[in-house]
């Protein structure tokens, strides 16, 4: 579990990943194996969206590095979407503290979201129901990406 500190946001909120637990790997691995390109780039972009949105939280949930999710994700993402078509602009979060800090808060919830059934510490419940009270009514990350993912026109090939 990690507390965030965020400079927009009053007080901290806890964030709780998972302890690699068959589910959270089985979830992985779903995810991944329906995240291959040739299926991807069939979707409408509305759906690539929202499955992009899935596979960024699944992963970040398992958090598999002592150190680097989010920069590991964000590459891994933007190169996904790229060999299916799409631009994904995470720029678009880095301008300033409130973009940074709503992407934060939008990539926690979704996590807590997931962690929510596995808990098994009341404490840990108790700071992450607190967490996710105290972030309700925030934009979560598939309402994020819908404004950063955009399908690139492709030009036509020449005949």
């Amino acid at each position: 579990m990690k507390n965030r500190v965020l400079s927009t946001v009053t007080g901290s909120f806890f964030v709780a990943y998972s302890d690699m637990h068959e589910a959270a790997q089985q979830r992985l691995a779903t995810l991944l194996s329906e995240s291959k390109p040739i299926h991807l780039n069939k979707l409408a972009t509305d759906e690539f969206v929202t499955h992009m949105a899935q596979l960024y939280t699944a992963v970040d949930y398992i958090h598999p590095f002592h150190d680097g999710n989010s920069r590991t994700l964000r590459t891994f993402t933007k190169q996904l979407a790229q060999k299916c078509g799409y631009d994904l602009d995470w720029s678009r979060f880095n301008g300033d503290e409130a973009s940074r800090d709503a992407l934060y808060i939008a990539r926690d919830t979704g996590v807590n979201r997931l962690a929510m059934p596995h808990l098994q510490h009341e404490q840990t419940m108790m700071k992450i129901a607190r967490s996710l009270t105290h972030l309700q009514g925030r934009d979560d990350l598939r309402t994020l990406l819908n404004g950063a993912i955009q399908r690139r026109i492709l030009p036509f090939p020449s005949p």
